[in-house]
Parts: C-alpha cells; structure tokens; sequence
C-alpha cells in the first residue's frame, strides 16, 4: 500500500535529531493535533483525506520543496481546454450528436 504523501520520506532524510525536532515542531507550526499529522503522514492513496491547500503550502516550505512533490504520485488533471472539450463530447453524447 503505498502513502499518497512524502512527508515520512522527507522526515526519514532529516537526522534523527531533526527528525524527532521536527516531529515535535511540525504540527504545532500548522495548527492541527500530533494524530492529524500522523493521518496525513501515513494516508494510503485509497483514503480520502487530504491535506488542506493551505497546510500543503506550509509543509512544502517546510521542506524546501514544492506542494506537488508532496504527493507520492502526480495528481490527475486536465487542462481547461480539454475539460471544455470533454464536456462538449459528453453533452453530444447525451444527445447522440455525434
């Protein structure tokens, strides 16, 4: 089962003595509670909790890293256009105007 996020990757490249810094320092730095954390640190991809927009900024920052090389897997997505595209198709569809 693999974690949707790094965050466990990127603690375990601290050294222990900034990996259990860290530990301690991290939920507090973003408001939420120790077991919260440890729901997002070990959030299998088949879960749907996510970490807010706002909390993956912040934990990103703090690992000097961007908020899309937190996830273990790059996240789906379309660009407008193509959303625009697919929804044309799947109204004409509807309609059998193909």
């Amino acid at each position: 089962m693999s974690r949707k996020y790094r965050i466990k990757d990127l603690l375990n490249q601290m050294s222990q003595g900034d990996y259990k810094k860290a530990r301690r320092v991290l939920p507090k730095y973003l408001g939420v509670s120790k077991s919260t954390l440890d729901r997002w640190i070990y959030a299998p991809w088949s879960d749907t909790i996510d970490i807010p927009g706002e909390k993956l900024v912040m934990i990103a920052s703090f690992f000097g890293v961007e908020p899309e090389d937190l996830f273990t897997e790059r996240p789906e997505g379309l660009h407008f256009s193509d959303v625009i595209s697919k929804g044309i198709k799947e109204e004409k569809d509807k309609l059998n105007l193909t």
